[in-house]
């Protein structure tokens, strides 16, 4: 039996029963496409075997089930693969078909929302009964693929789902450009699609973890981190949706020396540190707020009030935040400073081209070495060096997910020129993270230091453990405390 709509297949071996008014299920077990167990209860009615209508219910509570496995060639206004464990209502009647689901994802599922769709939505025969014979299945594949327009039909969607972070919700502002935000966290949102074909969303999405691919008038794009705690909220129409969130440029390391220069001329200063440029988007999802800034996550406070006196306007953030990105160097006034003479040769000119050259070449080698294993998130990263400032440097990461996804693991290592300033050919960061419980979870890591800082170590170490609750009010905290202890009582009283 194939769900069209849904574009997912259930097998039946079970006790059925027919009689002159339908097929009846009674708690009969149906696994999907990857052996996964259901149960379905109800009826599909007929006359003669024509004029069906439906009234089935689908039990996934004890197993994630495929529940959707669509395509945007299936429905441009959302689709991806879904497993989830929940309750799925189907209904129908001559001229009509209602799904209302009710179901909380899990494992490998991949959700995706663009933002720009514009498609219209079609009615047609939602059910296939798929018979074994070849020349058949053909047929019916080929049905499933061209679906009949039932004229006058209406379709009626309720989906409330609770996302989980082992879900990745992928939100399409423009899918041509590449530019997408995606995300693993947690929410609850109401799909629904009403008879007249209005889509609507309602809920919040917390993201825990995840990317922004930016892009720019389609001449680069550059991999954003977007911080925990970003959220995309939905109120109904899809494009009222707002977005409050803060994404970082981590893949950067420069010299603070060209923007300090006219303020400052400290030799130390030449040598590459982590940079981060951040985009912070705020209001509207489909035309927010752009804001920037530039964190310097490893230095000391003292070389960040620099960097904060020579960025003082923000015209000045905006142009260094775009000539980090682009030339992957702070930018420095020509008629400020003769020090930008000497740059323009070493930094703004065949150097800076090959640095954006061999960043794009980068990029795509770490798309091609991602796609090797789904299990593993592979990065490189090359920067040729200059006369002025250091060294060429080689930058790999990995990331991957280990014990059912209870540990995971990140990290990356740098080899540099022999030239470095800091005297350091290799360095590294990593960090590990081991999932107790899902409230509970225990982190290590390993850090390289900022030479500006002065530390006589060269690597920081440390280890942490997280707890995390949800709740409106403090006093919800001492109530689930009240309540838990309570029972407690109660068990041993009734072991007594």
């Amino acid at each position: 039996m194939k769900i069209n709509y849904l574009q997912t297949k259930f097998k039946l071996n079970d006790t059925i029963r027919f009689d002159k008014t339908g097929i009846k299920f009674r708690n009969s077990k149906v696994t999907d496409e990857k052996g996964n167990s259901a149960t379905i209860s109800g009826s599909i009615f007929h006359k003669n075997f024509r004029d069906y209508t439906v009234d089935l219910t689908i039990n996934m509570d004890k197993n994630d089930c495929l529940v959707l496995n669509t395509t945007q060639k299936d429905n441009g206004m959302f689709y991806g693969t879904v497993y989830a464990s929940g309750v799925t209502t189907i209904r129908s009647g001559t001229n009509s078909l209602a799904f209302d689901i009710s179901a909380r994802t899990g494992k490998g599922t991949r959700f995706f929302i663009p933002l720009n769709s514009g498609m219209s939505v079609s009615d047609y025969s939602f059910v296939t009964f798929v018979s074994h014979d070849t020349a058949s299945l053909k047929e019916s594949d080929k049905n499933a693929r061209l679906p009949a327009r039932s004229e006058g039909s209406s379709l009626e969607l309720n989906f409330d789902l609770d996302v989980t972070p082992e879900a990745e919700v992928q939100l399409l502002i423009d899918p041509k450009a590449g530019d997408v935000i995606r995300g693993r966290g947690e929410g609850k949102l109401n799909l629904s699609l009403n008879k007249q074909g209005e889509f609507k969303i309602f809920g919040d999405y917390v993201i825990d973890e995840g990317d922004y691919l930016f892009t720019l008038q389609n001449l680069f794009n550059k991999r954003f981190d977007v911080e925990s705690g970003g959220t995309v909220s939905f109120n109904g129409n899809v494009e009222n949706a707002g977005i409050d969130l803060t994404a970082r440029y981590k893949n950067l390391r420069t010299s603070l020396y060209p923007i300090l220069y006219p303020i400052l001329q400290d030799e130390k200063y030449k040598t590459r540190i982590p940079v981060e440029p951040q985009l912070i988007l705020s209001g509207k999802l489909f035309n927010p707020v752009v804001g920037f800034n530039i964190y310097l996550p490893n230095a000391d406070e003292e070389t960040r009030t620099y960097l904060r006196n020579a960025i003082t306007t923000q015209e000045e953030l905006s142009k260094q935040f775009l000539y980090l990105l682009v030339m992957n160097s702070f930018y420095s006034d020509p008629s400020q400073s003769s020090y930008s003479s000497s740059m323009a040769s070493s930094v703004g000119g065949t150097s800076a081209m090959a640095v954006t050259t061999t960043e794009m070449l980068s990029n795509q080698l770490s798309n091609w070495l991602s796609q090797i294993s789904n299990d593993f998130d592979v990065g490189f990263n090359y920067r040729p060096g200059n006369k002025d400032i250091n060294t060429q440097e080689l930058q790999v990461a990995l990331s991957t997910q280990l014990l059912n996804d209870r540990v995971t693991i990140n990290g990356s290592f740098d080899v540099r020129g022999q030239n470095n300033t800091d005297g350091t050919p290799l360095s590294g960061d990593f960090d590990i993270e081991y999932k107790i419980t899902e409230k509970i979870r225990f982190k290590a890591f390993n850090r390289y230091n900022n030479p500006y800082t002065g530390r006589g170590a060269p690597y920081t170490q440390g280890l942490g453990i997280f707890f995390k609750q949800d709740f409106n009010r403090l006093s919800d905290i001492f109530r689930r405390k009240q309540n838990s202890d309570m029972k407690k009582e109660d068990e041993i009283k009734a072991v007594e």
